[in-house]
């Protein structure tokens, strides 16, 4: 899925992921935020309608790219 860096920043990276404690539950840690452009598996690319956005290099890539 496109999205832009700041929609990035609020996703899980799932490489950093790990189980959360219960004194966490239904926060999200910073430290498993996704980084977007500073992390070198994002795969960078323009949205139309958005500007700067890309995908994760992680997951599969996105259908019609």
């Amino acid at each position: 899925m496109l999205v832009t860096k700041d929609e990035a920043s609020q996703m899980y990276c799932p490489f950093k992921f790990s189980r959360s404690t219960s004194r966490e539950a239904g926060h999200m840690n910073p430290e498993w935020r996704c980084e977007g452009l500073r992390c070198m598996a994002w795969q960078k690319k323009e949205i139309p309608a958005a500007g700067e956005g890309g995908y994760c290099g992680l997951s599969e890539k996105p259908i019609g790219i």
